[in-house]
Order: C-alpha cells, then sequence, then structure tokens
C-alpha cells in the first residue's frame, strides 16, 4: 500500500480495474495512481495512454510486435530465469498459512470447527453404539 508500481496495460484493462473490489469482495484492491500517488478515475486514464511520435494511441498488439523486432528473433536473457522478486513458500504450518489471512479465511476456520464438534461427537456415539453390541453378542 505505501509503493507505487509501473504497470503498462491496454485501456480495456485498466478501465476494468475499478471492477475488481468489488469482484473479488474486497479481497484485492487496485487503485491507480498517477507519478505522485494521486488516484485516478477510469475516464482519467486516457491522459496516460503511450502514444507513437505522430501522436498516434499504440495499440498493444503493436508495442508487443515492436518490442519482438526489436529483439532481432532473440530473446533477452533475463527473461529465461527468475528475477527473484516472488518467492513462494511451501509449508503445513498452521502459523505461516494464516499470516496473510482475512475476514473471510477466519469465517471459514469458524464454520469448519463448529461443523467438527457434531460429527466428532456422531462418530464417538456411533463407536460406542458398536462396542457396545459386540460387547452384548460376545457375553
Amino acid at each position: 500500500k505505501d509503493k507505487l508500481y509501473t504497470v503498462v496495460t491496454g485501456m480495456y484493462c485498466g478501465q476494468m480495474l475499478g471492477a475488481v473490489e468489488s469482484t473479488s469482495k474486497g479481497l484485492l484492491e487496485i487503485t491507480p495512481r498517477d507519478a505522485m500517488g494521486n488516484p485516478l478515475e477510469a475516464d482519467e486514464l486516457v491522459n496516460y495512454v503511450i502514444k507513437d511520435r505522430n501522436g498516434n494511441p499504440v495499440k498493444e498488439w503493436y508495442a508487443i510486435a515492436s518490442y519482438l523486432q526489436e529483439m532481432d528473433g532473440e530473446m533477452d536473457g533475463h527473461y529465461g530465469n527468475p528475477d527473484g522478486r516472488k518467492k513462494v513458500y511451501s509449508s503445513l504450518n498452521p502459523t505461516k498459512l494464516l499470516r496473510n489471512a482475512n475476514k473471510f479465511t477466519y469465517i471459514l476456520l469458524i464454520v469448519v470447527s463448529l461443523l467438527a464438534v457434531p460429527v466428532s461427537f456422531a462418530i464417538y456415539r456411533i463407536v460406542c453404539t458398536i462396542r457396545k453390541k459386540k460387547q452384548s453378542a460376545s457375553a
């Protein structure tokens, strides 16, 4: 939340960023901002369109094609390996699993816990009933 990231996207995706928060039910929040960190409205994004030398908007497909053409058929070497920005943690440690938990995670844990109690009790009763029947049959 305290850091700005430079992102290049198409106009359609840029204008749809506002739907991310409502669609994710508040789990994700993406706010387009200018270079000074001021929030931008969807209709303000047209002021940030990249233009060519003639003042025409650069289309996504053209930008990608031009970039690939500049590489002369050879992919830049730094694309071949991870750059270390993404760190993957593989652990079943509950503390690590709940490190970035949100309210939905806690609601799910409460629901599962509440369901586990009656299920455990029912299993206990069934086992006790089976044991009693075996004991009375053997006696």
